[in-house]
């Protein structure tokens, strides 16, 4: 990864920084911000496929980012584009990058970044996190987001034992419709800003907020069947593609469509620290009970595991799959470990059900 020091011209807060990147390459662009000054950070690239991430100091690639500018949130008012009044004094980072497709391809970005640094006058609304009353008028925070380690239940109804509507990850937006007291807990009713999807959610697991979040952030998986330990699960950020996936000895794995690629995955992800970035590739061989295929994943981290995806091309492969029992999964360099496909025939089937039904 390339990394570049941002310099501001005396008594300017702004500069815009003239770049490019090829294929896998990525830039880092550092940046010194003071304690409750703001850093606003906006991306014209000529390749749409270019987004960037903002982390803190001492932070970067293959840590929590304060935003990716790939999605909407409360640091990310559009696409793009970035801002927050930070926490501390230090040296910020935006990462520039190309979407895994994009580099793939060795395509070129040539981009513009506009960043600011300084005293920005915003507006703060005063909030409380206490619950609202669902039958009282409307108070409490505008807004609410996720805070779980893997996936939070939206049900239907005010208790665990209703239907589950969604999957939410941390990180996931909703809007505040009210909340009420039910059988010792709090539960929250609340509103998905893209498509108005409402439910459930225990308050526990939601932390308050307000401002302009005009969208989701965070993946959303919504549940389409179970069968045989795996969940059946459809995806929005891949274009309605569904996936199986199943968690068992500390490995959770994932096979699905990818409508957006065209083509089907498969997904490895381990509690196990493997000592990679996001976005660093490793070559993997995968052995299925005997035969042998090499594959490139991109490294990602999600809370809890680390792993990555590869892309498959093969039309048969996921009825391959579904026949063979161990899955043994060899990365370059680290130990090999086992996956268990028990109820992978099942799971597949239902999978290709549920891609059926989204046409």
């Amino acid at each position: 990864m390339r990394e570049e020091t941002v310099h501001f011209d005396e008594g300017q807060t702004t500069v815009e920084l003239l770049d490019r990147i090829y294929g896998r390459e990525s830039v880092n662009y550092r940046v010194y911000v003071r304690k409750d000054q703001t850093l606003q950070v906006r991306l014209d690239p000529s390749n749409p496929g270019t987004y960037f991430n903002v982390y803190e100091p001492d932070k970067g690639p293959g840590n929590i980012a304060l935003g990716s500018s790939d999605r909407t949130g409360p640091t990310v008012p559009d696409i793009n584009t970035f801002s927050t009044k930070v926490r501390e004094s230090g040296i910020y980072s935006v990462s520039v990058y190309l979407v895994r497709a994009a580099a793939r391809e060795g395509e070129e970005s040539r981009f513009v970044l506009e960043v600011t640094a300084g005293d920005v006058q915003e507006e703060v609304a005063s909030t409380s996190d206490a619950p609202a009353s669902a039958d009282g008028p409307f108070s409490g925070p505008e807004f609410y987001v996720v805070e779980v380690d893997s996936r939070l239940r939206i049900h239907a109804a005010p208790n665990a034992e209703s239907d589950v509507v969604l999957h939410a990850s941390d990180g996931t937006v909703f809007r505040n419709l009210g909340c009420l007291r039910e059988a010792d807990r709090t539960w929250c009713e609340v509103e998905r800003p893209a498509d108005g999807l409402t439910g459930w959610a225990a308050s526990e697991y939601l932390r308050g907020e307000s401002g302009a979040f005009t969208s989701m952030v965070g993946m959303e998986e919504t549940p389409y069947g179970k069968t045989d330990g795996w969940n059946i699960l459809v995806r929005r950020d891949t274009g309605n593609g569904c996936i199986a996936e199943s968690t068992r000895d500390g490995v959770q794995i994932q096979v699905g469509f990818d409508p957006v690629d065209d083509s089907t995955f498969l997904a490895i992800f381990t509690e196990k620290h493997m000592g990679f970035e996001n976005g660093e590739h490793l070559a993997v061989l995968f052995d299925l009970d005997g035969d042998e295929f090499v594959g490139d994943i991109t490294e990602e981290k999600r809370p809890g595991f680390e792993g990555g995806y590869v892309h498959i091309t093969n039309p048969d492969f996921l009825m391959d799959l579904s026949e063979k029992e161990t899955l043994m999964v060899m990365p370059a360099g680290l130990a090999p470990f086992a996956v268990s496909l028990d109820g992978s025939k099942a799971a597949i089937g239902k999978m290709i059900e549920c891609q059926l039904a989204q046409m």
